[in-house]
């Protein structure tokens, strides 16, 4: 045995050891260098992608979209009132021809000679349909007005309102057959089958349309639209001179848009189901809000045109977006179901006094007629749901259409075994996922996804709260998708930071997974949505299946091309199965979506009121709409190496930064004739005070130049100052139009009336006389009379704690404000009201009481009745300088107001 020792290894000590040995031969020492080497900087190599794959994604997101936003657009040719065969159909020149009557009348505002003229237009052309139908042996047509005085109640913006009105008028024209071709027995109202006659029976369809305008508009489609389209129906009806079941009952009111309860009494005990007939824009095609019963979608189905999607009825139901309608009045007072549709495109001038024909665009109206005729027609035919006994079963259906080509629709109830087997299948895909080797990176996949979407919805945030602190607010305001150019990159540049930021704490290898792990987070997090959805019984949870289906297409092609050894042997996804075709259907589902929504919230936006976070809706769509509808862009983000994503992230930031440099310079003004700015301007006669005042209200948050100071300094009183009021309900400035005066942003100043016959200008004023019943126990009973000779909508305010009134909903308990809008006809202009107060003998009520001067409206009544008078002279002079400064691009409201107080 050898031990390796110092001796054994030679010590020279050791007398083995040999006294001489070969010399050592010297060698030049080598110094060797720790040499460390570093990682690869980027990921490993994922599956390679050509420059042509690339350029594959180039015509869907451009081509694709351009087409089909095209296709989303197009509406149908105008037809003339008789086809080939010379069988009647609704024809848009006739329809025009009703709009352009009534626009040529004027400002149908209620309470002027104009709104008179309106209805008794509607009834001279319902007059021809009777004397059409007259000597007909199958139609029976019958016609009568109503006109009438009561008060109701409804919500606006949060607002309780209380209306009272007189002399209001109603036209109602009932079309039914004289022998329905199928037996209505089943649908007599109960307990009076034996008696009821054939006109009574409960299986009408009401239409529903108001013939009035509001301030300041002509009204050519709000709603001379609704009012044209139905007298050309009722046309086609009489023309066809044929038998159908059920009747059909036209009912054109005169309360805009506000039916009262008598109407309902009248006709209650005939209406099964209702259409409102509404407009808040003047192009593109009619719109379905809202349907509140199974039968009524399936009706709605039948539309040659199908434009509606059960979102919008999830949003209304929410209570995120206002809707009062005619349809919500006759659904609260008739208790009948319904669809409420209406023309929303370009709803620029959606009350404003280019509300004109000019601007309705070709084919809109036809649109809107073949889909109503087509609707009625399924109603009155034997197969009709109207023919029925049992009540209307509630909407629980889920429904959509596609380019006005397609509709859609389904019980919710049979969703669920599809979305649960698609839940289980997304699982399924993903369980790969959780192998040792991959939970790293699918677990960040998993946080990221949400993290992706609340980081770009915040990036986009803070970007629209920059622009809105530094007075850049609605630079987007003038073209409906223009907000898709600033947030959608805010959007992506915070989505790919947080992906990017995610990613930095994954080794190399884990995010050469990220692509696919984040492919099946994201089909997991849209798939759960969908889940959540349907639980709540939220019907918008198929937008999400349609999705999550899309998504599970591409994992599931993906894996059978692995399968087959194609890319099986490196990391990522094939691109032309999994991102290329279901960004096809990406792509339909979001140009069909995104241009509805922001077709609405974009020109909503510069209605919404000085507090309404405007820009910040807007951002949060846009930057949510992104993430949502195009699910696949995070995996491509994770397909490319992190220099490359770091490329990504400052092109998209040049890109935003171009794009702000364009729009929020000084250069810059996001208004224009076709997207104009509002702007409210009224001269106030204060009876009781004596004072004359200016002012300017604002309904948006976009920038407002020196538009207040302007008109200040120009016709304003001399030496004076600017007073920017903080309105509160105890406010009564601009009470005419409340509730809407709570949300405006509102400036005074003093007015120095210039010429002796301004100074001495006799004002009209309200005329009340009091009745009081009775004082005792700490009760007031009052009997109140007013009258409105010369003014037009006014409104009263005051302050009690009643204890009984006019109106038809109890009255609150605590002593509080309210406001009485009232509405009364220039033939019967006074109003009662009774009020029992909770007061101590001797104390007194005081009511504020404002209305518009019926000859003070510009443009509506001054030029006609007062171009001389104070307010008229005033308002007309900053009318023009307003033109002649800004082009166009400011909207303005201008009205001459008088107000008041009186005590009781």
């Amino acid at each position: 045995m050898v031990v390796d020792t110092p001796l054994a290894n030679g010590d020279p000590t050791d007398p083995a050891f040999p006294s001489e040995q070969p010399p050592i031969p010297i060698q030049t020492p080598v110094i060797i260098k720790s040499v460390k080497v570093s990682p690869p900087k980027e990921e490993p190599t994922v599956e390679k992608t050509s420059i042509w794959n690339w350029l594959l994604f180039l015509p869907i997101l451009t081509i694709l979209p351009f087409y089909l936003s095209k296709l989303h657009y197009t509406l149908p040719e105008p037809l003339p009132p008789h086809d080939s065969n010379g069988d009647p159909q609704p024809s848009e020149s006739l329809i025009l021809g009703h709009i352009e009557s009534l626009e040529n009348i004027g400002y149908r505002t209620v309470g002027t000679r104009e709104s008179v003229l309106g209805e008794q237009y509607v009834v001279d052309e319902v007059m021809k349909l009777l004397d059409q139908c007259e000597g007909s042996e199958v139609l029976r047509c019958e016609s009568w007005t109503q006109q009438g005085s009561g008060f109701h109640s409804f919500d606006i913006l949060d607002h309780e309102v209380l209306k009272a009105y007189n002399g209001i008028t109603n036209i109602i024209l009932k079309i039914s057959s004289v022998n329905p071709p199928s037996s209505n027995s089943s649908v007599l109202i109960p307990d009076q089958s034996q008696s009821q006659s054939p006109s009574q029976k409960k299986d009408a369809i009401l239409l529903g349309s108001h013939i009035d305008s509001t301030l300041p508009s002509p009204g050519a489609a709000d709603d001379g639209m609704g009012v044209g389209v139905m007298l050309d129906i009722a046309r086609v009806m009489v023309e066809r001179n044929r038998p159908f079941d059920g009747s059909v009952i036209f009912m054109w009111n005169g309360g805009e848009g506000k039916p009262r309860p008598d109407d309902a009494e009248l006709i209650a005990h005939q209406v099964r189901a209702m259409i409102n007939l509404e407009a808040a824009g003047s192009t593109g095609g009619a719109l379905l809000f809202q349907a509140t019963s199974k039968e009524m979608i399936e009706a709605y189905s039948h539309a040659p045109h199908p434009r509606g999607t059960v979102i919008a009825a999830d949003v209304f139901s929410s209570g995120i977006m206002m809707s009062d309608t005619d349809f919500v009045q006759f659904e609260k007072y008739l208790g009948v179901s319904g669809l409420d549709m209406a023309t929303v495109g370009h709803s620029y001038f959606y009350h404003t006094k280019k509300d004109s024909i000019k601007y309705i665009e070709a084919g809109s109206a036809q649109h809107f007629a073949n889909n109503i005729i087509a609707i009625v027609d399924h109603l009155t035919s034997p197969t009709s749901p109207l023919l029925q006994s049992e009540p209307f079963s509630p909407p629980n259906m889920v429904y959509f259409s596609l380019f006005d080509q397609i509709f859609v629709h389904w019980p919710i109830d049979a969703s669920m075994p599809y979305y649960t087997a698609l839940a289980t299948l997304v699982v399924v895909l993903s369980v790969k996922h959780l192998s040792s080797k991959r939970w790293k990176a699918f677990l960040s996949s998993l946080i990221g996804t949400p993290l992706g979407m609340l980081g770009g919805a915040a990036a986009a945030n803070l970007l629209a709260a920059v622009l809105r602190l530094s007075g850049k607010g609605q630079i987007w305001f003038r073209h409906e998708h223009l907000p898709l150019l600033i947030y959608v990159p805010a959007g992506y540049i915070g989505t790919f930071l947080t992906q990017l930021l995610l990613s930095k704490v994954l080794s190399p290898i884990s995010r050469s997974q990220l692509e696919s792990t984040y492919y099946s987070a994201q089909t997991l997090f849209l798939a759960s949505l969908m889940i959540l959805l349907q639980i709540a019984n939220i019907r918008s949870a198929y937008l999400f299946a349609f999705l999550s289906t899309l998504l599970v297409f591409g994992s599931f092609s993906n894996e059978v091309l692995r399968m087959l050894g194609i890319g099986s042997k490196v990391e990522g996804m094939n691109i032309k199965s999994t991102y290329l075709i279901p960004l096809v259907g990406f792509a339909a589902l979001a140009v069909e979506a995104i241009t509805t929504t922001l077709d609405i919230f974009t020109p909503l936006a510069g209605r919404m009121g000085k507090d309404a976070p405007a820009e910040h809706i807007i951002a949060t769509i846009s930057s949510t709409s992104a993430f949502i509808f195009f699910p696949t862009f995070i995996p491509l983000f994770h397909r490319v190496p992190r220099s490359t994503q770091r490329k990504v992230v400052l092109a998209l930031s040049l890109f935003l930064a171009g794009v702000l440099t364009a729009l929020a310079g000084p250069w810059y003004w996001p208004y224009d004739a076709m997207h104009p700015k509002r702007v409210g301007v009224q001269y106030l006669y204060n009876h009781t005070s004596g004072e004359h005042t200016g002012h300017v209200a604002f309904m948006d948050q976009g920038p407002t130049r020196d538009i207040v100071s302007t008109i200040h300094t120009k016709f304003g009183q001399e030496d004076s100052e600017v007073v920017n009021t903080k309105l509160t309900d105890y406010d009564s400035d601009w009470d005419v139009i409340y509730p809407i005066s709570s949300f405006i942003d509102t400036y005074k100043f003093p007015i120095a009336p210039e010429t002796k016959e301004d100074k001495e200008f006799e004002w009209p004023t309200m005329g009340f006389y009091t009745q009081e019943v009775k004082w005792e126990y700490g009760m007031r009973e009052l009997r109140l009379r007013f009258d409105f000779n010369g003014l037009v909508w006014p409104t009263l305010a005051f302050e009690a704690a009643v204890l009984r009134w006019s109106f038809d909903i109890p009255p609150p308990v605590e002593k509080m404000r309210h406001h009485i809008k009232v509405a009364t006809s220039i033939d019967e202009h006074t109003q009662d009201l009774n009020l029992t107060l909770r007061m101590d003998e001797g104390e007194r009520m005081y009511i504020h009481w404002s209305a518009v001067d019926l000859n003070q409206m510009v443009p509506g009544t001054a030029s006609r009745l007062g171009p001389n008078m104070p307010a008229s002279k005033w308002l007309t002079a900053i009318d023009e300088w307003a033109d002649s400064e800004y082009g166009g691009s400011l909207e303005i409201m201008m009205n001459g107001v008088v107000c008041g107080v009186i005590e009781v």
